[in-house]
């Protein structure tokens, strides 16, 4: 990944330069994705990861990128439920 400057398999294919057929490297890439994280290696990168960020860290959440209750443009975004208002809407976090 860090040659190819991707997460793309086939760019990393290219950076591999092995003699077999891309396609051939690509599906032995992805048989080794499906497999997941093993989780000895899950296990040291979250600790790791727990060495760099602070006991309280600081999330910054900008309400005009997730409030989107009218956007017809947002695929991705599910109806979440409010249980607040007992309302469904398009949004993932409401203010207020």
């Amino acid at each position: 990944m860090l040659a190819s400057g991707s997460c793309l398999l086939t760019d990393i294919c290219d950076q591999l330069h092995e003699p077999s057929k891309k396609v051939n490297v690509v599906d032995r890439l992805s048989r080794h994705l499906e497999k997941g994280t093993p989780a000895s290696s899950l296990s040291a990168y979250l600790r790791q990861i727990k060495k760099w960020v602070p006991d309280h860290p600081v999330i910054h959440i900008d309400d005009s990128d997730v409030v989107k209750p009218d956007g017809y443009k947002f695929e991705a975004l599910g109806i979440v439920r409010d249980g607040s208002e007992s309302t469904s809407a398009k949004n993932v976090y409401k203010k207020g």
